[in-house]
């Protein structure tokens, strides 16, 4: 059913625009760049400096049809070793800048609470060390999130059920660089699970689907990405090609037992001038019983827009999609793109006569030309659904 917008969801709209604009014209300084180390020669190049350390406090919006509109504040810190405040020669100790490609490390809080009564806390480092041949990526987060569920398969009815869970996770990826550009990490993944309310009578309610009651699933494993894009926000060259593995085994105290694969193969093509267009392939694996809520999902604001996320979920999913960038005047762009996509409990029985299509177009506002820092304004489309998705930063 297409989505329509009252008149106080317009204004409401208009301030997610507002807000967006101004928070990421502050927090540019903290932009990352692509995974690389930094030469030593390029530590000492006279370019534009920033401050070692920082923070900042400031509102968030955004829309999506998972949330509608969804508020609160972000918190961020940065910081650079002192290793890195070293780099910056010449300049009196109180006085000491350093170099915009010296990446800072950042810690992230942000509190939100949605049009559809959900509460998010989530806290996101970003750490470098070592000249950023040591890479510490990690993510905290507690949700108190009514949903929706379809039910598990690729041909699920459009009638859902809704439920409430508490839900705390937590991942860590320590990563080393091997080779120029690559990276191989350790990861840990932790989530604790409370189905705290449900429709009587409904597939949650009866608890014979895993993850509807109370659990938890913890697990170690290996991560592996090449990262050659010629930038972390927007790419106008070159890809990024990451696999990870993580187990969830008895020896760490699982409720569920359940390995997961994943591999996430990007590449983007220069085209014409600044045209673009970017490619993704996306396959999930999971062998064992994961809690339906960990099962791999079809839809949301980065994987099949279109389609609500979760509409589809079950152990394995592969998913093709494109999307073509070009600029139209001054921060303007335009964008459409497409996605192709199912979810099967094995690999051996996707159809792709089966497989579920989406598309769409949106517009593209430079909130930082210059950190190429996007606002990004969707509408997409799968059979009967349309979703409106208002956010920062490209879907990949």
């Amino acid at each position: 059913m297409p989505i329509k917008l009252s008149m106080p969801t317009k204004t409401a709209l208009y301030h997610i625009l507002l807000s967006s604009f101004l928070m990421f014209e502050v927090v540019s300084e903290a932009a990352v760049l692509p995974s690389t180390r930094i030469p030593e020669e390029e530590l000492k190049k006279e370019i534009v400096s920033v401050e070692k350390n920082g923070f900042l406090l400031i509102p968030h919006m955004y829309y999506k049809p998972e949330t509608q509109i969804a508020g609160g504040l972000v918190f961020i810190t940065y910081f650079r070793s002192e290793e890195d405040l070293k780099a910056a020669e010449g300049t009196e100790a109180e006085e000491k800048k350093l170099p915009l490609q010296i990446r800072p490390s950042t810690v992230a809080t942000t509190l939100t609470y949605t049009q559809n009564k959900q509460f998010i806390w989530e806290l996101f480092p970003d750490l470098y060390m070592d000249n950023e041949r040591y890479h510490i990526i990690g993510g905290m987060e507690y949700l108190k999130y009514p949903d929706r569920f379809y039910g598990i398969g690729n041909d699920t009815p459009d009638d859902y059920e809704m439920y409430t869970a508490d839900i705390f996770r937590a991942r860590a990826d320590v990563q080393r660089e091997v080779f120029h550009r690559v990276y191989m990490g350790l990861i840990y993944q932790y989530e604790w699970y409370d189905l705290v309310e449900s429709e009587k009578g409904g597939l949650l309610d009866t608890k014979g689907i895993p993850g509807s009651g109370k659990g938890t699933a913890s697990g170690f494993g290996l991560s592996l990405n090449h990262d050659t894009r010629n930038h972390g926000f927007t790419p106008s060259a070159g890809g990024w090609y990451q696999f990870t593995a993580v187990a969830f085994h008895r020896l760490f105290q699982t409720t569920y037992r359940f390995t997961r694969y994943t591999m996430d193969l990007r590449q983007y093509i220069p085209v014409w001038k600044s045209h673009v267009l970017a490619l993704q392939g996306y396959m999930s694996v999971i062998n064992g019983s994961a809690p339906f809520e960990m099962l791999s999902a079809l839809g949301g604001k980065k994987i099949m827009r279109g389609l609500y996320e979760g509409r589809y979920r079950d152990d394995d999913m592969i998913v093709l999609q494109g999307e073509y960038r070009f600029p139209v005047w001054g921060r303007f762009g335009l964008a459409a793109f497409a996605g192709w996509g199912d979810v099967s409990p094995r690999i051996v029985q996707f159809d792709p006569r089966e497989f579920k299509f989406a598309y769409g177009g949106g517009v593209r506002v430079a909130i930082n030309p210059q950190e190429k820092v996007n606002l990004r304004i969707d509408l997409a489309r799968s059979g009967d659904f349309t979703g409106v998705y208002i956010t920062i930063g490209e879907a990949f």
